[in-house]
């Protein structure tokens, strides 16, 4: 069973505190400082990992003038009053540093996008109809052609695919592949990022593990 701990930053895997296979404490000292590392070890495999947090200046500098942050600013422009939560902002934002870090497709980063919006509306969603959200997201974009500098030019897109996917029973929300696509893993690790409390297990990217912290901040401060 994976265990947590945290290290002072920039140390070569040394824990200060007890290993505990709850990462819940480790994630709340990374929360509270930047002064630590989140330390994962998988003691069958032997296999120690150190996550080392975002700076949340630094990635917002690399984000803005992206194509990634144009991206999110068509969606703004479209999204209702009733469905600009604080949570869902939260998640906008994750989706778009998930992006830049794992050097995501634009259409990847739309249909998560899309599919963390139309997720905020359906109450008791499951894993299952997520993955088949984001399917749909994806795929709709290829078929109808769209482009990377469409979805940077103008949010039509982006507002008939949220039309499409919000008015659908929701009983087609199911995955018709076995396979985790992209869009999946960026709607699945900024929601997962964006819950109290974070079950790290759940994260599909490594990146996201170094995006604790801010998510945190994300949370408290949008």
């Amino acid at each position: 069973m994976i265990k947590y701990a945290i290290q002072v930053s920039g140390a070569p895997f040394v824990p200060i505190n007890g290993w505990s296979t709850d990462p819940e404490a480790a994630i709340a000292a990374v929360h509270q400082t930047s002064d630590y590392d989140l330390l994962v070890w998988e003691p069958v495999t032997d296999q120690c990992r150190i996550y080392a947090q975002r700076d949340l200046a630094d990635l917002g500098e690399r984000v803005e003038h992206t194509a990634y942050a144009k991206l999110l600013a068509r969606l703004m422009t479209i999204a209702t009053d009733p469905q600009l939560t604080h949570q869902l902002k939260s998640t906008w934002y994750l989706v778009i540093d998930l992006a830049l870090l794992e050097r995501q497709s634009l259409l990847n980063t739309a249909a998560a996008l899309v599919t963390v919006t139309v997720q905020a509306q359906l109450p008791g969603i499951t894993s299952r109809e997520l993955r088949g959200l984001a399917d749909q997201a994806r795929c709709w974009l290829v078929a109808a052609a769209v482009t990377p500098l469409q979805l940077v030019a103008t949010p039509q897109p982006l507002k008939n695919l949220l039309t499409y996917l919000s008015e659908q029973p929701r009983k087609l929300a199911v995955c018709q592949s076995e396979r985790a696509t992209k869009a999946w893993r960026l709607a699945n690790d900024a929601l997962v990022l964006n819950q109290t409390p974070i079950l790290p297990q759940r994260l599909q990217f490594t990146s996201a593990w170094t995006l604790f912290k801010i998510a945190d901040f994300e949370q408290k401060n949008n």
